[in-house]
């Protein structure tokens, strides 16, 4: 897409759908220097600060054990190098601790452009599908608009990290049309394994990876040269992971064996709502874009009956990715609803996520008339920019624990802080603050209400209401951010989030 040419048809509905991404994707700036530690997850972040403390004492062994503190996800610790580093020297510079909500601006920074990356490798990929610009546009302002797309931006997370190699790969694979040298297959091998090391979540999408090479424009006349080259793609992978093994051996731990136990902890949640969870969280999360994305998976079954009745399966590169995607997300959910050995979290959907999008716009281009074709785009465009404006406002008035904490600790740094959670015997989200070193003989006292984790989630009956002493005045009050839906559908089952629908749960702070 060249952009000077593009600028020139300010007209065109491309143009209107480019800018629109645009200003999408530029709001999601707002969402800086916030929400960052939230999650118990995002505690694997000081495994790179400790690394960078590692090497700096010149402790090899110690450096190699913090890679692979992470449970799995060594990748993740090289990826947050570069923001931990630049906060920690931020906040040297300044004054500031190193994950102060004041000083995470570099880790959204690199999550921020990661996620334009992932934007620009899904137009990519949707050019080379559709071999249409507008649509390739589409395409990319639904997942935009998505809160799926962005829930993650302010955290310490691994996903969009691990997506976007994922999501290089299969471009790499489509541009080519899956005619690789073999230097080219054993590299995207390296970089497919690599994401997985980032996070293993995602093996979903590895697999999926895998299949779409084997498979993809295949014939009798490519069969040999197919297998070699999917021989030397996994061949790659396989001496990436000895590779790993044996530095993980270095620093006295096993990566093999951390591995092994990871799926025994993807059990929080519902494994009941299994077939059910994704157009469950399309509809209460995406509201009526995730009810269109329902529709255009649904309305993709009966364009890939026609391919296959076509005998065309192998040669469209979209109908694969569809039977891939959809029959890898039925394995995962049999494996949960018979087997009760995983679950769903919004998290594992993500991957998935830039393919629904362009199921939704095949089926625009495929099963309407052209005439009504550009009123459907731009009733959709509209829909999803709607969407996104309700759903992004929305998002901006919860709190988080840390940063409310945080705030009062800045202005406030000798007071001693008293907690108290509403909803049942829940854990705490903030440090002590190094109350046993005070300085101040008479410090003041604040009384944080909620600043609380809620897991496993207490029964509602547990609520008790905090009734302040007299006479004690509400300094700060703001919305918990379990109360935001996307958040639920983090290892929340559903009579679990009626709880968070329920309640009146706010952070608040008293003197």
């Amino acid at each position: 897409m060249k952009l000077p040419a593009l600028i020139k048809e300010y007209r065109t509905l491309d143009f209107w759908l480019f800018a629109t991404i645009v200003i999408a994707a530029l709001s999601k700036l707002l969402l800086i220097n916030k929400g960052m530690l939230a999650f118990p997850d995002e505690t694997r972040v000081f495994a790179s600060a400790n690394l960078i403390n590692s090497l700096a004492d010149g402790n090899i062994t110690q450096a190699i054990a913090d890679v692979f503190s992470t449970k799995g996800r060594p990748g993740q610790v090289i990826m947050n190098l570069l923001p931990v580093g630049v906060q920690y020297a931020t906040g040297k510079i300044f004054g500031l601790s190193t994950f102060q909500p004041v000083n995470t601006w570099p880790f959204f920074l690199v999550n921020f452009a990661v996620y334009i990356g992932i934007l620009w490798l899904q137009f990519k990929i949707a050019i080379l599908i559709f071999k249409n610009r507008t649509g390739a546009l589409l395409g990319v302002l639904i997942f935009c608009c998505l809160t799926n797309s962005y829930v993650y931006l302010r955290h310490a997370l691994p996903y969009d990290k691990s997506l976007i190699i994922f999501y290089f790969v299969l471009w790499k694979l489509l541009k080519s049309e899956v005619t690789l040298s073999r230097k080219r297959s054993f590299q995207l091998g390296l970089w497919a394994f690599f994401a997985f090391l980032i996070y293993p979540g995602y093996i979903l999408f590895y697999t999926l990876l895998i299949g779409f090479f084997l498979v993809y424009n295949l014939n009798k006349f490519k069969l040999k040269n197919r297998i070699q080259n999917i021989a030397v793609f996994l061949l790659a992978g396989g001496i990436l992971l000895v590779a790993t093994e044996l530095l993980s051996r270095l620093g006295n731990v096993s990566y093999l064996a951390i591995s092994s136990n990871l799926s025994t902890s993807i059990i929080q949640g519902s494994f009941s709502e299994s077939y059910i969870f994704l157009p469950r969280y399309l509809y209460e999360v995406e509201g009526t874009l995730g009810v269109l994305i329902c529709v255009g998976i649904l309305g993709y079954v009966v364009i890939l009956l026609k391919v296959i009745r076509d005998k065309e399966l192998f040669k469209n590169s979209l109908a694969l990715l569809f039977v891939g995607s959809v029959a890898l997300l039925l394995v995962y959910a049999t494996a949960g609803y018979f087997f009760e050995k995983v679950t769903f979290y919004g998290r594992l959907i993500h991957q998935m996520m830039p393919l629904f999008c362009l199921f939704l716009v095949a089926v625009l281009y495929k099963m309407l008339p052209k005439a009504q074709l550009k009123l459907s785009i731009t009733v959709i465009a509209i829909i999803s920019v709607m969407m996104y404006g309700l759903h992004l406002t929305d998002y901006l008035q919860y709190d988080y624990p840390l940063d409310v904490a945080w705030n009062f600790k800045v202005n406030h740094p000798d007071a001693i802080y008293e907690e108290h959670c509403e909803l049942g015997n829940s854990w705490s989200m903030i440090t002590n603050y190094e109350q046993q070193q005070q300085k101040a003989e008479n410090p003041e006292t604040f009384k944080l209400v909620n600043a609380c984790y809620f897991y496993p989630v207490p029964k509602a009956e547990t609520w008790q209401a905090y009734e302040p002493r007299e006479p004690s005045v509400l300094l700060y009050e703001g919305l918990h951010f379990k109360k935001f839906v996307a958040y639920q559908f983090e290892g929340i089952a559903p009579e679990e989030r009626a709880i968070f629908r329920t309640l009146d749960l706010k952070i608040k702070v008293y003197d």
